[in-house]
């Protein structure tokens, strides 16, 4: 390879490697990102941590409703494969979490909070729908 094209060669992987630096650095440092006032900051953190645990708990269900579709042989509806578009969706948004350190905690102690919220939603559809499990 000619000497030009080698140093040509080099200055590309060092661009890689430091664009792979970069995003490494920004993936690991959601507190700089966010605007420094505290009352800002909670407001963003609220909707940042909220969204991630509804989708945890949307996942779940979907997974539920797949299985229970499975177990009243119903696997071949169009309905699954949406439920199974919205589930993968949904499980990846969840996982967001874990990107940042200071947050990727909470998705793994969410799990009384999704159980609280299967309760109240099954409460309500009891309740107010007339639906019983």
């Amino acid at each position: 390879m000619p000497p030009k094209a080698k140093t040509l060669v080099a200055k590309i992987a060092g661009l890689k490697a430091e664009r792979d630096r970069i995003a490494a650095e920004e993936r690991h440092s959601l507190g700089s990102l966010l605007p420094t006032d505290p009352k800002q900051r909670n407001e963003i953190f609220r909707l940042l941590i909220k969204l991630p645990i509804i989708s945890d708990f949307l996942y779940g269900a979907c997974v539920e409703l797949q299985n229970t579709l499975r177990r009243h042989g119903l696997n071949e509806l169009t309905m699954t494969h949406r439920v199974a578009q919205i589930s993968a969706m949904s499980k990846e948004f969840a996982f967001l979490l874990t990107n940042f350190p200071e947050l990727e905690k909470i998705l793994s102690d969410d799990d009384l909070l999704i159980s609280a919220l299967d309760k109240k939603v099954d409460s309500f559809l009891s309740q107010r729908m007339k639906i019983k499990k």
